[in-house]
């Protein structure tokens, strides 16, 4: 038998022959690549070492009660609303006090997320773009929400969950339970995270064009999109509470370059897509014959209120900018949600192009596909490193040592070994105000005092009962802490120099030579 030669034609031939199978077979390759990041996830979930922002969720996490969660939260040790410390807890009562059972959350709903895209994109495309929608996500930085023991991951999970049901209301699918679904899980999304209420936008957004298309409003959607703004109303004492807290909150500024840098970390990493354009640029050279449709999809594409809604989840890193003149806060990854717009609008690009050029498709499917595969491989193999001790070469030390830096000492406090004692921490709100201009990490550090008797004591207190002690300079700089040591000319001589910034003072100080704050009988002010 005669080999077939190779010719346009025949690659033709073998780009449909594959597109053709990837197509029919997309669900159990869908479902396979999901399993595969799922056991990754969970490894990940499970060899990760804590950082800052998890330790503060867990202590408001392992409190006796379910309703000491609000206590906590009240309190300030995290200034996020209830729901992921709720669902956590829930899966530490049912799977022991692990990482993995704090973290485990974030993993399900970033999985449900990616299902939930692939779902709404299969919906108006082939099957096939609607598993190129599921994997950008693993392409870019956000995947790292999936164990992140934070809400992120849980909200996208809301997220996509409230997308499949706004698709099923539009399109008069069971909108005796879509329309429900819908508004419970917006609802759900904002008692995740309270930046979550901006996804209320792009859905309003999206029903305005609708509506304006259609000639009419549809009243029980748009009710739906009315009651979740009832949620920060039932938590509205939280709120409050948490807010008088936040008055001093550290938060530097942000510039327009910042919100554009968030883009770049939403987005499929910079190689893949440069490896993907010049593949697809070679492939536009190639003869007609390898230019043979290979995809009929019967379908129109998403419609047009569908890309004002993909078009408002890309625009909430912009709106988060434009808001924070109200809640003074910008961190990018606030606004997740963000993600989900760019893998519709990826997967819909994706979807145009192959009209005219398939082996495109082939070559992002491949990418794509590779890399997860690849990053989840990478995840699953290497070797699980023990959680390092933070400043072990101190566990030994017989001396006091004071931590200038939240993170340092509470990384300290939960990893060094209960036969050392912990370390001490320095909280002056007034002090910190006056010589830095913010006191959010006191507020922190005296509601962890107050939680879990994490050991917390102002400078004038703590000098007086320990005069020669170990500090730990902040990574950040020289802290309050360090410059009222050297205004009272305390001695300080270099003990244990670290990395950069990281270094370690022997100090002998005269406590009567420190200035401090009356004391309230506890060792550091009240708030």
């Amino acid at each position: 038998m005669r080999k077939e030669k190779f010719s346009p034609h025949s690659v033709a031939r073998y780009v449909s022959g594959f597109l053709e199978i990837v197509n029919e077979k997309t669900v159990l390759i869908a479902i396979l690549l999901s399993g595969l990041f799922l056991a990754a996830a969970i490894k990940r979930d499970l060899s990760r070492p804590y950082w800052l922002d998890e330790l503060l969720g867990l202590a408001a996490t392992k409190v006796p009660t379910w309703s000491s969660i609000m206590h906590a939260l009240g309190y300030g040790v995290d200034f996020n609303p209830p729901l992921y410390h709720i669902a956590a807890r829930a899966m530490m009562l049912l799977l022991g006090p692990s990482a993995l059972a704090f973290r485990l959350p974030a993993t399900v709903g970033f999985l449900t997320f990616m299902v939930c895209i692939f779902v709404f994109t299969s919906k108006r495309l082939p099957l096939v773009f609607g598993l190129l929608a599921l994997m950008v996500p693993v392409c870019t930085s956000v995947r790292t929400f999936a164990w992140d023991g934070r809400p992120y991951g849980l909200l996208l999970g809301f997220l996509g969950l409230a997308l499949v049901a706004w698709q099923a209301a539009t399109d008069g699918r069971k909108r005796l339970l879509s329309i429900p679904s819908l508004s419970a899980f917006l609802g759900a999304a904002i008692a995740t995270h309270y930046y979550g209420i901006l996804l209320l936008l792009p859905f309003a957004v999206a029903e305005t064009g609708r509506s304006w298309q259609k000639r009419r409003i549809d009243w029980p959607i748009a009710t739906s999109l009315l009651i979740p703004c009832c949620v920060p109303l039932l938590l509205i004492k939280l709120i409050m509470t948490q807010r008088t807290y936040l008055q001093h909150y550290h938060s530097p500024g942000v510039t327009l370059f910042e919100v554009l840098s968030v883009y770049r970390d939403f987005s499929i990493e910079p190689t893949i897509l440069l490896i993907i354009a010049a593949l697809s640029i070679l492939a536009g050279f190639a003869p007609n014959g390898w230019r043979k449709e290979v995809l009929q999809s019967g379908t129109n594409g998403f419609r047009q209120y569908e890309i004002l809604l993909m078009v408002g989840l890309l625009a909430l890193p912009g709106v988060g900018f434009l808001t924070k003149t109200v809640t003074h806060a910008y961190v990018g990854r606030y606004f997740a949600g963000a993600v989900g717009g760019i893998s519709l609008i990826f997967a819909a690009a994706i979807f145009c192009i192959s009209n005219r050029q398939p082996l495109v498709t082939l070559i992002t499917v491949v990418m794509l596909g590779s890399y997860m595969c690849l990053d989840c491989g990478y995840g699953l193999l290497r070797s699980t490193p023990d959680a390092s001790t933070p400043f072990a070469e101190l566990v030994q030390v017989e001396m006091p040592v004071l931590m200038e830096d939240l993170s340092d000492c509470l990384l300290a406090d939960h990893y060094w070994p209960s036969s050392r004692t912990k370390p001490w921490c320095l909280a002056d709100r007034n002090e910190s105000l006056r010589l830095q201009g913010w006191d959010s990490d006191e507020v922190i550090l005296l509601a962890l005092k107050r939680l879990q008797g994490l050991q917390v004591d102002n400078l004038e207190h703590f000098t007086k009962v320990h005069p020669e002690f170990l500090l730990v300079r902040s990574e950040r700089g020289f802290g309050w802490g360090f410059k009222k040591l050297v205004q009272s000319r305390a001695q300080m001589t270099v003990s244990h120099p670290f990395t950069g910034a990281r270094i370690v003072y022997d100090v002998v100080s005269s406590a009567r030579d420190i200035p401090g704050t009356p004391q309230n009988g506890e060792g550091a002010p009240d708030r």
